[in-house]
């Protein structure tokens, strides 16, 4: 492999590597900060938010996944319909 396509690819790797990184970052801290609201005792009162039962998680997490579901379905109707080659 020529070098320059060496050094080219492991810039790129880093470069992914640092976004990923932000990313996750960016996601997991609303996420965490939106827990601490719903689990918390004390920032239940100061949000005014009430405790979900079991049930009530069960709605939220199957809602949460089921979306991913069908977005991922409409994506193999187009593709297999000829209507978005480019979906990933």
């Amino acid at each position: 492999m020529p070098l320059t396509l060496s050094l080219f690819i492991n810039q790129s790797l880093k470069l992914v590597s640092l976004e990923t990184r932000h990313l996750t970052g960016q996601f997991q801290l609303p996420s965490s900060l939106l827990m601490a609201t719903i689990v918390v005792p004390g920032f239940n009162n100061l949000f005014h938010v009430s405790h979900l039962s079991f049930t009530q998680w069960l709605a939220v997490i199957v809602g949460s996944f089921l979306i991913v579901v069908l977005v991922e379905l409409v994506k193999a109707i187009q593709r297999a319909l000829g209507k978005d080659k480019d979906a990933i």
